[in-house]
């Protein structure tokens, strides 16, 4: 015969371990959220120690903040690229992915004009396909278009291969 008091701590016993399985789950759950409100605090956080903490807030919170995306023009494109510009910025904010580069080639970030001809060169660069981003001279205030340049097959001619629209 089992006394009436080991029935009871035995039921008492088995509440508080369910009680404390909850709660157990319950603190995990908001630990998780925790780490990721500071996983992406840490985040905006090494973006404005990278950046300038001022770009951030304006790239996140400004309506004068512009992204203007490269479309491909050529078959051959399949990359992305993208530029930033704010009229307080001294630089636009170039970035590509998987614009890559023929070996012994360079890709240049050009102003074009309505022609698609080439009116200034902004920068030259490679890239191996990998996401990059580089600051620019801003000469883009009376810019119409931007485009991706590459060599021709014929000598002495621009091909474009991305273009993007600042005035759309």
């Amino acid at each position: 015969v089992v006394s009436p008091w080991w029935r009871a701590g035995t039921w008492g016993m088995a509440a508080a371990a369910i009680v404390l399985g909850f709660t157990t789950l319950n603190w995990q759950t908001q630990y998780k959220r925790l780490q990721q409100i500071l996983e992406s605090d840490k985040t905006i956080k090494d973006a404005s120690t990278l950046f300038g903490e001022k770009y951030v807030e304006q790239v996140l919170l400004s309506p004068d903040t512009k992204r203007v995306m490269f479309h491909a023009v050529a078959p051959e494109s399949r990359g992305e690229a993208s530029v930033w510009v704010h009229p307080e910025w001294k630089e636009v904010k170039f970035f590509a992915r998987s614009v890559s580069t023929p070996e012994g080639r360079n890709y240049r970030l050009a102003i074009i004009d309505d022609q698609d001809k080439v009116v200034d060169v902004l920068d030259t660069f490679t890239s191996d396909g990998r996401l990059f981003g580089r600051s620019i001279a801003a000469k883009v205030a009376t810019a119409k278009h931007l485009a991706i340049v590459g060599n021709s097959d014929k000598p002495g001619e621009d091909k474009i291969l991305y273009r993007a629209d600042l005035k759309s």
